[in-house]
């Protein structure tokens, strides 16, 4: 939303300063994202009259002016097609800066002419993009006079960010009412007086789906003169960045930004038969304003007459029914569309308009008729003619709502202590209806432009933005102890200290699915029926809340891709025990890089020497071993190590058997996760999944250990703590993926 200082006093009556109006608005909740001065970097730029333009005598397109700039009479050189004596121009004396290039503008000779300045054009002041010519200004264009003055570029710009749901302050008179609420000025009344209308208009209007266009209004004018817009109504245009095209269509654009108030304007004359707001019919196609031809479908709101589509509601208007310099009548469009048709209809085509902006964050819905009495008697004004009876189909829809502001809320949920007679008065400058009630409470209406409002939560905020975001006092939260404590429990920062040590390994950490199939649970024992999922939409596909990673390494291993697998989780004791939990335990699993039936995995067996890696480790205070004493086999049974690249390698244990086979005779702590011992066979098929199948399964209370080929050897993780961080331990796994259960916290 852009507007300028002058601009905006138009609606508020205030001596406040600019610095003033800026710092309101941000603590109205208004952030002002730019203040731009266009007249500063025209300061040098004055008003000139061209005494002569002579052909230069050495190039043909050329021509050498004398130019009068109330100072002096200055010689300069001049190209533009349009330069001849007796106008008056914007001239730049040599050492000026020129706004759009940035070049400075230097004392110079041209095929053999000095030159000693410069008549400018739009595009070189960095007022439009039109270069085809120099400015030519109007005979009373008082000379030597300061450009930037005399074209009221001095209004200072404002870029205000407005948020999607203040849909009324899209408008320059809702700033002014934000400002003058606050206490920064007085918000001037608005004439909306009535112009009568002076015949019938021969066009119809009708609606087919109201929820697609509650209301439609329309008026006719007839006689009207369309031609360029009035100095003023350009450069307010102009100083908000949109193109002055002519007075009936600037009127229009002037409107939606100083009242928020769309409208659209067609040429009557090219209309045929009434107007139906209606969806469009596959295959019809619009020529839009824009130039661009679009294909409709049955979800876009058009606008048609006998001939066919003619404009799309609420977002773009037809080239065919558009208005030119020969239009004498004209039909006023002012309606209602649907928000969320409207911003559909505009996604789907990829078309953005400012009156698209508006439509999709709802407009006031009680202000169509006034919006289109303002515009009449400004086009009638400006182009004269005479107006028709207003056209009306639909109605205004109900927007009246009503909520109570009890006392002590702004206090309770804003944190603002705000007596109650205090928060009637800033409510009714906003435009609130207020009525008290007994014990200090408020009834409220709001008005019609605040469709935001849905609730007493909604009033106070209105109250506190208009009080103060600053005055709200800062009050900090109740402490349970008086010394600060770390965020993260005791188990968090081990669990991230071995993901960080497994991520520097090169393992890459997979998030998979918390629910598997029935079939693939069996594998594993199934689980507990409250663990089986309900009639959900999930229930025919995961129906097991289980681990599902073994699906994503039974693919894995199909496609012959290493992997390896870490997890890590609370001791907890055997099932049936009692006994408390006592550590934390963490372990790996890892699959070779080459397939088992390939050749490079025959090498390696054949030519390597390997033996049992232990696990990373075990955390103080937990233990990983059955009750019985014994150790079990893990999922992958087995693992070798390359000695020469000191990397991990695995293989399946040929026809390995669970070794331990009895229930546990004591408590011991056992992993958070409930593992099943599981015995790889490499007579058996190559997927992972289909070798567990073939295995009895059974509960093992142990986390993954390591069996050995060689009973005589001693497992690595039958060893304690103190023994895997020996040298001598350390020495017989050399291994750089192993973890050192000293470094955790």
């Amino acid at each position: 939303m852009k507007t300028t200082f002058g601009w905006l006093k138009t609606h508020l009556d205030t001596k406040a300063p600019l610095e003033a109006i800026v710092d309101r608005l941000v603590m109205l909740g208004h952030d002002v994202e730019g203040v731009e001065n266009r007249a500063a970097g025209l300061e040098p730029f004055s008003v000139a009259l061209v005494i002569s333009a002579e052909r230069h005598p050495n190039a043909d397109r050329l021509k050498v002016c004398l130019v009068d700039t109330g100072k002096a009479q200055v010689q300069v050189v001049c190209g533009a097609p349009n330069a001849h004596t007796g106008m008056k121009g914007v001239f730049a004396p040599a050492g000026t800066v020129i706004p759009r290039t940035g070049a400075l503008l230097k004392e110079t000779v041209i095929r053999g002419v000095a030159s000693r300045g410069m008549l400018c054009s739009a595009y070189e002041l960095g007022l439009g993009e039109d270069h085809e010519g120099i400015i030519e200004l109007p005979e009373e264009a008082p000379v030597g006079a300061l450009y930037a003055s005399y074209a009221g570029l001095g209004d200072t710009v404002l870029d205000i960010k407005v948020t999607p749901n203040r849909a009324d302050c899209l408008g320059v008179r809702g700033i002014a009412r934000d400002l003058a609420a606050s206490g920064l000025g007085r918000l001037k009344p608005l004439d909306a007086t009535p112009v009568a209308g002076q015949f019938c208009s021969a066009i119809g209007i009708h609606i087919e789906d109201h929820s697609a266009c509650p209301l439609f209004l329309g008026r006719h004018l007839r006689g009207v003169r369309n031609g360029p817009s009035p100095d003023w109504l350009r450069r307010r245009l102009e100083a908000i960045g949109l193109r002055p095209i002519s007075t009936l269509v600037d009127i229009t654009n002037f409107l939606t930004y100083d009242l928020d108030r769309p409208l659209h304007v067609f040429d009557a004359g090219r209309l045929r038969g009434d107007l139906t707001v209606r969806f469009a019919r596959p295959g019809e196609t619009l020529l839009a304003l824009n130039g661009q031809e679009y294909a409709l479908d049955a979800e876009i709101t058009a606008i048609a007459d006998e001939a066919g589509v003619q404009s799309l509601g609420g977002v773009i208007g037809g080239e065919a029914t558009g208005c030119t310099e020969a239009t004498t009548e004209v039909l006023i469009e002012a309606a209602l569309f649907d928000a969320v048709r409207t911003a559909a209809t505009g996604r789907r085509l990829n078309i953005s308009s400012d009156a698209r902006y508006r439509f999709e964050r709802g407009l006031d819905p009680a202000f169509v008729r006034d919006g289109l009495e303002i515009a009449t008697r400004l086009m009638l004004d400006l182009c004269g003619g005479e107006a028709s009876e207003i056209i009306t189909a639909g109605e205004v829809p109900d927007w009246r709502r009503r909520y109570v502001l009890r006392a002590e809320r702004p206090r309770t949920l804003g944190g603002l202590d705000v007596p109650p007679g205090e928060s009637a008065a800033i409510l009714t400058a906003l435009g609130f209806a207020v009525e008290r009630l007994a014990g200090g409470d408020l009834a409220v209406e709001p008005p019609s432009w605040r469709g935001d409002v849905e609730g007493e939560a909604d009033l106070v905020e209105e109250v506190v933005r208009i009080k103060g975001y600053d005055l709200v006092a800062p009050v900090p939260l109740d402490r349970e102890t008086a010394l600060s404590r770390s965020s993260l429990t005791l188990r968090q920062r081990r669990g991230e200290l071995v993901r960080r040590t497994l991520a520097a390994r090169g393992l890459v950490e997979a998030v998979t699915f918390s629910f598997i199939s029935a079939s693939e649970a069996e594998l594993f024992g199934g689980a507990r029926p409250e663990l089986r999922r309900g009639a959900t939409p999930i229930a025919a596909m995961r129906t097991r809340r289980c681990s599902s990673w073994v699906r994503s390494i039974a693919t894995t291993s199909r496609r012959g891709r290493p992997w390896s697998r870490q997890e890590c989780g609370r001791g907890r004791p055997s099932p049936g025990t009692g006994a408390k939990p006592r550590g934390t335990w963490i372990s790996t699993t890892s699959r070779p890089r080459h397939s088992p039936h390939s050749p490079q995995w025959a090498r390696r067996r054949t030519t390597s020497r390997s033996r049992p890696i232990r696990p990373l480790g075990i955390i103080p205070g937990g233990r990983a071993c059955c009750g019985s004493g014994q150790r079990c086999s893990a999922l992958s049974a087995s693992f070798t190590r390359q000695s020469s690249r000191h990397s991990m390698r695995g293989r399946r244990s040929p026809a390995s058997r669970c070794s331990s086979t009895k229930s546990p005779s004591r408590a011991r702590v056992a992993p958070s996760r409930s593992f099943i011992c599981r015995c790889f066979s490499r007579s058996s098929a190559t997927s992972p999944l289909s070798s567990i199948a073939s295995c009895r399964p059974r509960p093992c209370c142990a986390p993954p250990a390591v069996s050995t080929a060689s009973s005589s050897r001693r497992s690595a993780s039958s060893m304690s703590t103190r023994e895997l961080a020996s040298p001598k331990a350390k020495s017989r796994s050399p291994s750089p993926s192993c973890f050192n259960p000293r470094s955790a916290p």
